[in-house]
């Protein structure tokens, strides 16, 4: 069972104020380090990749530009410190797929998943669910959950903010 040690929900208007929110975590993970997890859920086109992009903007903000989608590739590494590797599970189904994409060698580092529930290993790492819904124009919500003992530690440095 996933016990929840901390968390809010926020209201977004724009992409702008979904990557600003995605920068106020980055900057307070920066502070923590790594490794951490971050788990990022939410149907098709409620801005799981504009929130990852702020979240390594935040971390730093010369890369937040080099921020795409990893539906394809699976894996983006950015070259943060700490290193950010984004991922998206979308395509994937199972322990070998994380195999061979090398994901159990990325969890030294912060680790943003998109479709992190697609896979139950996965889905059992996060240390801070952030849960998005709305679509196009509607305004979305996003709850952040601490649900580890590192995870409440950035999500309270990013409710002091």
């Amino acid at each position: 069972m996933t016990t929840v040690v901390g968390g809010e929900t926020y209201a977004l208007c724009t992409v702008e104020e979904t990557e600003a929110l995605g920068r106020a975590l980055g900057r307070a993970l920066k502070a923590h380090g790594a490794p951490l997890v971050i788990g990022l859920a939410g149907p098709l086109g409620a801005g799981k990749t504009q929130f990852a992009r702020g979240v390594i903007g935040g971390v730093d903000p010369s890369r937040a530009r080099d921020v795409a989608s990893p539906t394809y590739a699976v894996v983006h590494s950015h070259e943060t410190v700490p290193c950010v590797h984004h991922l998206d599970l979308y395509r994937l189904e199972g322990d070998e797929d994380l195999e061979s994409v090398g994901f159990w060698e990325l969890l030294d580092d912060v680790v943003v998943v998109e479709w992190p529930d697609r896979i139950a290993a996965v889905a059992e790492l996060v240390d801070i669910a952030c849960t998005l819904s709305g679509q196009g124009d509607a305004v979305r919500t996003l709850a952040i959950a601490a649900l580890t003992a590192r995870g409440h530690a950035v999500v309270e440095k990013l409710s002091a903010t």
